[in-house]
């Protein structure tokens, strides 16, 4: 053969694998270091333009190999770039280490003659060291590194997660089921990992908000009612009615405004329900029935009216209306209930 050796190379150039997933004795060759092709189209070896690396001062053996341009900068004109044992060398400057001992794959990027071009590096290892930054500068590094021929090495990829999230609903579920993932952020660029596996389906945790209001002297701010068949009794502490004839259907008794409730409904909530509870009794039994329940809202009804029918007694009692998946038919946003106009009236028959 004509100016060089030829080679038999079993297998081809393996351009798809990385280099330490090819199968020995015939899974092909990564990639062929310090050959040319001849004007026959065959492949021939050729010494090395540079210092011998076999004898390289580096007390590991070298995995791999790329030679960095630097015209300018060092007096050879360029540096070697050497993965040895696990870390990353520039001459012999370490200036990375926790990586694989695989051999690396090496991406120049650069115009061939300009000065101090970047190398890319790529490597599986999730816990790299960059020793001349702090950990709390960078973060947690993958094996994806950028490095300079002076020997500037920074963090280019993002740790991924890899395994999908464990949660937990600790309260009562909502009708809505949802998944999770984990994704993280680069501290420095703000670029955002690849997502973890999906979490196992769950549903999501239901919260309740609250409010309630006794009668008190500052009812006013919260309760208002047609002063002419209701008044309050001794120290304001009740409501009752007053000079209605059997058979009334009273006005709302409307409650705004409840202390608990107005401005605590997070932005963006998605709200599944409604329960209305009213404490109440009467002077005498079975002469007044909770007729009515209704939601209010800048002081119109909204949604369904529910009609307990609940008749009176001397003994106090609670009637409950709605639920944690009844939204009595209204649209509800957080908007509605955080207003203080947001309530519920209530109706009795005498």
């Amino acid at each position: 053969m004509e100016n060089g050796i030829r080679l038999d190379i079993a297998g081809g150039i393996n351009t798809v694998s990385s280099p330490d997933q090819i199968e020995a004795n015939g899974g092909g060759w990564a990639y062929l270091q310090n050959v040319r092709r001849n004007r026959k189209s065959m492949t021939v070896a050729r010494y090395p333009l540079g210092s011998n690396l076999l004898a390289s001062p580096l007390a590991n053996g070298i995995t791999s190999v790329a030679r960095l341009n630097d015209p300018y900068n060092l007096s050879p004109g360029y540096a070697y770039l050497s993965g040895s044992n696990g870390s990353l060398y520039v001459g012999t400057t370490q200036v990375a280490s926790g990586l694989s001992t695989n051999p690396l794959s090496f991406l120049p990027y650069r115009p061939p003659d300009s000065p101090q071009p970047w190398d890319y590096i790529a490597d599986p290892s999730l816990a790299v060291t960059i020793p001349s930054y702090t950990a709390s500068g960078y973060g947690p590094v993958c094996g994806m590194l950028k490095v300079r021929s002076d020997g500037t090495c920074y963090k280019i990829g993002i740790k991924e997660p890899q395994n999908a999230p464990v949660v937990n609903v600790s309260s009562a579920a909502s009708p809505y089921w949802v998944t999770y993932r984990y994704l993280y952020r680069s501290k420095i660029t703000g670029a955002l990992s690849n997502p973890s596996p999906e979490s196992v389906p769950i549903q999501v945790q239901l919260a309740s908000q609250a409010g309630s209001y006794t009668m008190d002297p500052s009812y006013a701010t919260y309760i208002s009612f047609n002063t002419s068949q209701y008044q309050t009794a001794v120290s304001d502490t009740q409501l009752r009615t007053q000079g209605i004839a059997s058979g009334t259907l009273t006005d709302y008794i409307i409650a705004k405004d409840l202390p608990g409730l107005v401005g605590t409904v997070p932005t963006g909530s998605q709200i599944t329900g409604v329960s209305v509870s009213v404490t109440w009794n009467g002077q005498q039994n079975g002469t007044g029935v909770l007729s009515n329940v209704a939601l209010f809202y800048q002081g119109a009804v909204i949604g369904q009216i529910k009609s307990p029918g609940t008749i009176n007694t001397q003994t106090i009692q609670t009637t409950v209306q709605g639920g944690a998946s009844d939204v009595w038919g209204a649209i509800l946003t957080p908007d509605v209930v955080n207003d203080s106009t947001f309530g519920f009236g209530i109706q009795v028959l005498t």
